[in-house]
């Protein structure tokens, strides 16, 4: 019987991230750590929880109902802490820099479920403000920081495919390109037949979406978005997925800090 959440925390890890190396880097751990908390529970639990495909580790059946299991005391623990937030004063604030497509993706999704009424005051601003110099709490971006004390956790990603308006019914003339960071999604990643220069560059998805209801325009947004837009439609069902790794970032000198805490508990809600 497992009884280490700590244990759980490596399958969860493993699940998210597919590979030994990139769940023992989420975790700040190595590689042989994990193998070997890994191998623990599926030694209490006594069925095989991770089989390997090419590259990446799938669950079984088993893997499955245990990662369940993960997520509910993951979310369990993310509601103990808070409730421990309560304990702030009234007017605490906790500032969170989350690039535009993933607060459009992810987050707004959470505001609307009133999500975040359990949390303190929240101050959540597109720019890439600073960890080191607090003026930010926790950062949400598309790249893992690779300077500076930080804690990081790829929390999701996004999924970008080439979407046109539902009313379109000829072949898209231009495109529009939609800021992700430093990373660049154009026609080339799909083979479109496309100008190499984009009429319209973008920081939102909400905007791109609007200046595609009467014009001829393909834009690359991400599924989880737009599958769900009244107004929008893949342009090819076929297409395959560029995925962008969506990173959680705070100071290491603040992990213990309530306000963090409260930061990073919002974030993981809006993931899970």
């Amino acid at each position: 019987m497992v009884q280490n959440w700590d244990d759980l925390k490596y399958c969860l890890a493993l699940y998210r991230h597919k590979s030994m190396l990139s769940a023992a880097k989420s975790l700040r751990a190595n590689v042989a750590t994990v193998s070997r908390r890994i191998e623990r529970v599926t030694n209490a639990v006594g069925e095989t929880l991770f089989v390997r495909h090419g590259a990446e580790w799938q669950p079984t059946e088993t893997g499955i109902a245990l990662i369940e299991l993960a997520r509910r005391i993951e979310r369990k623990v993310g509601e103990v802490s808070a409730m421990q937030s309560e304990g702030l004063p009234t007017d605490t604030v906790v500032r969170l820099s989350v690039a535009i497509p993933i607060m459009q993706t992810f987050i707004s999704h959470c505001i609307s479920n009133h999500s975040f009424r359990d949390f303190p005051n929240i101050d959540m601003t597109h720019q890439p403000l600073s960890l080191a110099y607090a003026e930010t709490d926790v950062a949400v971006t598309y790249e893992q920081p690779e300077y500076g004390n930080f804690i990081c956790a790829k929390v999701g990603s996004l999924n970008i495919v080439p979407y046109v308006s539902k009313n379109l019914k000829e072949p898209p003339k231009d495109w529009i390109e939609i800021i992700y960071g430093q990373e660049r999604i154009t026609p080339r990643n799909f083979d479109l037949d496309l100008p190499q220069l984009a009429k319209l560059k973008v920081e939102g998805l909400s905007v791109a979406a609007l200046a595609m209801e009467s014009q001829p325009f393909a834009a690359f947004f991400p599924c989880e978005f737009a599958d769900d837009h009244p107004n929008l439609r893949r342009l090819d069902e076929r297409a395959i997925p560029r995925n962008l790794s969506v990173w959680m970032s705070y100071h290491a000198t603040r992990k213990l800090d309530p306000i963090v805490r409260s930061g990073v508990q919002i974030v993981q809600r809006c993931f899970h």
